[in-house]
């Protein structure tokens, strides 16, 4: 990963997938107790929703005071390479065409160390 984008933002929880979860394990609970003809009052109190959403609050309340955003990695990648891009025009044409910039490095003498 790349240590500029490690230090400027966190990486997103997981809680969100455990929420998707919490309700999919709800929903499968309550369809396999309605199967099973379980009276209500006999079956189990699942609170991992709420407590999923609970741990998410205290997660944003924790991430608003320490003042380090949380967001998507990816889009803070693309701004980073699109920072990088403007340092060096040319790395797209690195990535797609790298024998061309073997060619030009030959061709004009850059130093192989160049960026």
């Amino acid at each position: 990963m790349d240590p500029w984008v490690n230090e400027m933002v966190r990486q997103k929880p997981i809680l969100d997938d455990l929420e998707e979860f919490a309700r999919w394990f709800e929903a499968e609970y309550k369809r396999h107790c309605e199967e099973d003809n379980i009276p209500e009052n006999e079956r189990e109190k699942v609170n991992l929703i709420e407590e999923v959403l609970e741990a998410k609050a205290n997660e944003k309340k924790n991430n608003d005071e320490s003042g380090i955003p949380c967001g998507s990695l990816t889009k803070e990648r693309l701004k980073r390479i699109n920072e990088m891009e403007k340092e060096f025009p040319f790395v797209n044409l690195v990535k797609l065409n790298g024998e061309l910039w073997f060619d030009l490095i030959e061709f004009y003498g850059i130093d192989y160390g160049f960026p």
